[in-house]
């Protein structure tokens, strides 16, 4: 059109009118936060106009990547401000605020036809410029400490981030993962979650309403709403060196007992809302080992559980009975616990440090709350994964030590399903109870010489094979006398045996702990054999009807119901043979030792298979002969006489038992 003509005069006056107009409706948006009604007058605005002017002229062209001064932000009079590149910074982070609220409103406007297009669109022009735009974000927070108040940019930011990542009305959007999965994005993720408040020097929290959760906290947990973003954060985790990576997951590490810090009054709502979708957020991330490993480094585990329990106990002390408050911190709670029971190398360790910092009275302040969510579902807490572990003595103790068995004793009117496995649980502690505290100095038998005079009991140190170290002696006597009989054959298997982990060969190694499996297997036998399954035992090389009978206390799954399938009329018959492997000759001669003497009829002789817990894929697998002296005291008459330790997978084997 002619240069100064009415068209022209009138498209420019149209032009500054919508300019008036967005200007208008985005301000609005900016300053009712919690108000719906600015967002669908946007809404309507945009589906009527199709305004693309909004994005591409006030949004990106600020943002254009070109405009990054290169130079650092100054500090000075406001004549510095004067500068075109400080006007340029300025325009920019003025774009950043205007972008958040255009693509709120596309996330929450009710979709139509020509919203959806429109959506579409922008979309589209967004994901070809955000790298660009990224740049510009990375460059303010760079020199972020040099800003009076940054803290509205990074609410805008952190905004911005979840709208243009997260699906509206639950319906995929393949625009919006593909800006999830982008490097850039998950750099800006970590930009902001690693920005300090000038005011405070910690880490920033973005709560606007006391009761509603941290937003950077969101924007974490919308990158775990798929499994392809999921993958494309570990993997950019892992695309850094080290010494960024620690810094990264510092940011999250250091942040939970900042929560606490500031969970005063109505705050602590949001602040346990905000807890559970950290905890939920770093435990995928412990799902891949090497990040395991880094957040173990930063004692990740400890200062959680640590964070949680302040908080319980915050809410306890002011009488808090906010429903929101108590289910988010049970889901926290349920999330952390499993989390270690699954990925750790060591559970015990974990559960132990764990508990030591209050996480089972925390967990025992929850349980009023933990009730299951819908008919049909399993309650939230305890966790039955978790049962197995209260044997083990580390962790019973860290319980008992810190006194807060007397709390879980005295809980009440609890939902049905939440006391059906409190019940579970309190039978093992009593049981860890009664093995760590009340039959602390009965003796157990831990010679591996299977030619030990059983009527000796020594308190001499237990001596173990300097070469694979999994076997123990009483005496130098005993030592030489079972290499002679069968340790030599064993031995440089064992010793060349590789194990997922070095934890594992060191459980099998503990003196202290095979002295726990085994108390606990002459408490279980002496005082509720009811629980013993009867079963039959698979004899390397020797055909299944030449089984042996055993009894079998799985202590690794208790809780979870029967483990061996298949029971009825028929006994079914364990083969433990890829478990045996070289301690397959030692068992064996068990058997034969029991064989003879239960013929020769002088002695009642009894087999047990046993498992304890390691960690997610195995299990510690004990064989023991036990003998029974009639005239020892009641719940004492049954000792170990020997006993085979091996590493085993969870899953029990059985086979065809119709030949029996």
């Amino acid at each position: 059109m002619p240069p100064g003509s009415v068209a022209e005069v009138n498209a420019v006056a149209a032009r500054a009118y919508r300019r008036r107009k967005r200007e208008k409706l985005i301000y609005a948006i900016r300053v009712n936060i919690h108000n719906l009604n600015p967002i669908l007058a946007l809404a309507d605005y945009l589906e009527v106009e199709q305004d693309f002017e909004l994005l591409e002229e006030d949004v990106l062209r600020p943002l254009d990547p070109s405009l990054i001064p290169q130079v650092t932000l100054p500090q000075g009079g406001s004549e510095l401000w004067e500068a075109p590149e400080i006007k340029n910074i300025i325009a920019a982070m003025g774009a950043l605020s205007s972008a958040a609220p255009l693509f709120r409103t596309l996330m929450h406007a009710p979709p139509s036809e020509a919203i959806t297009s429109y959506a579409v669109k922008c979309l589209g022009i967004w994901i070809e410029a955000w790298p660009g735009v990224t740049k510009w974000i990375a460059y303010c927070f760079m020199h972020a400490s040099r800003l009076k108040d940054h803290e509205w940019l990074l609410a805008d930011c952190t905004d911005l981030l979840v709208s243009i990542t997260t699906t509206p009305w639950g319906t995929p959007d393949p625009l919006k993962e593909e800006l999830s999965l982008m490097p850039c994005t998950i750099d800006v993720l970590f930009i902001l979650l690693g920005q300090i408040d000038n005011k405070t020097g910690k880490y920033s929290h973005i709560q606007v309403m006391y009761t509603e959760r941290c937003a950077l906290m969101e924007a974490l947990r919308v990158q775990f709403l798929s499994d392809a973003a999921w993958d494309a954060i570990h993997g950019r985790l892992l695309s850094v060196s080290r010494k960024t990576r620690h810094v990264l997951i510092a940011a999250l590490v250091d942040r939970p007992q900042q929560f606490v810090d500031v969970a005063e009054g109505s705050r602590i709502i949001g602040v346990a809302k905000s807890m559970d979708l950290l905890v939920h957020s770093v435990m995928q991330l412990t799902s891949h080992a090497e990040l395991f490993k880094e957040f173990s480094r930063q004692d990740c585990f400890a200062k959680l559980a640590l964070a949680c329990s302040a908080l319980a106990e915050k809410a306890h002390t002011t009488n808090l009975t906010d429903s929101g408050f108590w289910k988010a911190l049970s889901g926290a709670i349920t999330t952390l616990l499993l989390t270690v029971t699954v990925y750790s190398t060591n559970p015990t360790v974990c559960l132990a440090k764990m508990f030591d910092a209050g996480l089972f009275l925390c967990m025992i302040r929850c349980l009023p709350y933990s009730a299951p969510r819908a008919p049909g579902a399993e309650c939230v807490l305890p966790p039955l994964d978790l049962l197995p572990h209260l044997r083990v003595r580390k962790v019973f103790e860290s319980i008992w030590k810190r006194g807060d068995l007397e709390q879980f004793y005295r809980r009440q009117n609890l939902h049905e399903k939440v006391e059906d496995i409190c019940k579970l649980y309190h039978a093992a502690i009593a049981s860890a109870h009664a093995v760590h505290v009340g039959r602390r100095d009965v003796h157990i038998s831990l010679c591996s010489n299977l030619q030990h005079p059983t009527s000796r009991v020594t308190d001499e140190e237990l001596k173990t094979c300097s070469q694979c170290h999994a076997v123990t002696y009483c005496s130098k006597s005993c030592q030489e006398q079972d290499w002679v009989s069968l340790h030599h054959r064993e031995c440089r298997h064992v010793k060349n045996q590789k194990y997922k982990h070095r934890g594992m060969k060191a459980t099998l190694c503990s003196i202290q702990l095979k002295h726990d499996y085994l108390a606990h297997l002459e408490y279980a036998l002496n005082s509720d054999p009811v629980n013993a399954i009867a079963i039959r035992k698979r004899r390397a090389n020797r055909p299944l009807n030449e089984s042996v009978p055993v009894c079998l206390f799985d202590f690794s799954n208790q809780g979870r119901g029967n483990t061996i399938p298949g029971l009825g009329q028929q006994t079914p018959i364990l083969d433990t043979t890829d478990v045996d492997r070289e301690w397959g000759p030692r068992i064996e001669r068990c058997i034969k030792q029991a064989e003879e003497e239960l013929h020769a009829g002088s002695s009642q002789i009894v087999l047990v298979e046993s498992t304890f817990p390691l960690d997610q894929f195995s299990r510690l697998c004990t064989f023991a002969t036990l003998r029974e002296y009639p005239d020892a005291p009641k719940g004492y008459r049954w000792k170990v006489l020997a006993s085979v330790f091996r590493v085993g997978k969870h899953e029990t084997r059985l086979l065809d038992t119709g030949i029996l």
